[in-house]
């Protein structure tokens, strides 16, 4: 599980994330902003937390392709993720 923690978007993450990661990023970005540790998808992923943010309902997202750095390369990935707030 991966969770974008308060106005920062504080990158956090369990053991399980960590050890199933290949974007090279962990444990680098545990705690950091994530706007900053995920500059290459953010115009994909910000403007869907920011409408969960604004509480406009949470958002799912099957077979989205959003490319990340893996092994120091930019990488066409496919994720099926949603993205809800819990206050």
């Amino acid at each position: 599980m991966f969770i974008f923690w308060g106005q920062e978007h504080t990158c956090l993450y369990n053991d399980a994330y960590s050890r199933s990661s290949r974007s090279g990023k962990a444990p680098l970005h545990l705690g950091a902003s994530g706007r900053e540790s995920w500059r290459e998808i953010w115009r994909i992923i910000g403007p869907q937390i920011e409408q969960v943010m604004r509480g406009e309902g949470a958002t799912w997202h099957e077979n989205q392709l959003v490319p990340i750095i893996r092994h120091g390369e930019l990488q066409d990935v496919y994720w099926t993720y949603s993205l809800r707030s819990h206050r």
